[in-house]
């Protein structure tokens, strides 16, 4: 599994769209689109602001890569 496959999984399993994962991560759709397209990976800054908003640790979110 890859990151962007992650993002995808743990979005899908807290039943968000790509719109509100962007507004509780404080970056615009195309960049949470750009994530799970591959195209980006999150930077530092945005892995933790993801982590907080998804309610895991930075463990949870590369686990199984």
């Amino acid at each position: 599994m890859e990151l962007k496959d992650r993002i995808k999984e743990l979005r899908g399993k807290k039943r968000l769209t790509q719109a509100q994962l962007a507004e509780g991560t404080m970056v615009d759709q195309s960049t949470v689109s750009y994530w799970e397209k591959g195209r980006q990976e999150p930077n530092a800054a945005q892995r933790k602001q993801l982590c907080r908003f998804l309610g895991i640790t930075q463990s949870e979110l590369f686990k199984g890569l």
